[in-house]
């Protein structure tokens, strides 16, 4: 995904998010992320809903920018354990998926 795309759907997010009820107590605290392509995949076809893929390295500042800010936010968390599939890819231990998936 270019930046520019990353970034206006990262934003349309957060504003899907900020109209979203307050969590109560009780519900997923964390985002649930698969870690195997092929059962998201699964997944995500068999509920009709989208793959929200984040694709991280250690190396990566704005990757480890996104896991301590955006996706702990509250709002954030429940909108995509809501409406996506979502699915973490370490491009590290898994550069053939990143490959891909296009990510460079």
């Amino acid at each position: 995904m270019e930046q520019r795309a990353a970034i206006s759907f990262l934003a349309a997010l957060l504003v899907c998010a900020s109209s979203l009820p307050a969590r109560g107590a009780g519900e997923d605290s964390q985002i649930r992320w698969s870690y195997d392509y092929a059962s998201a995949l699964r997944e995500a076809r068999a509920t009709n809903r989208p793959l929200l893929v984040h694709v991280t390295a250690t190396w990566c500042p704005a990757c480890m920018r996104l896991e301590r800010t955006t996706f702990v936010d509250p709002k954030v968390v429940e909108l995509v354990n809501q409406l996506f599939v979502p699915l973490h890819v370490d491009a590290d231990r898994s550069p053939q998926l990143a490959k891909q998936l296009a990510v460079e």
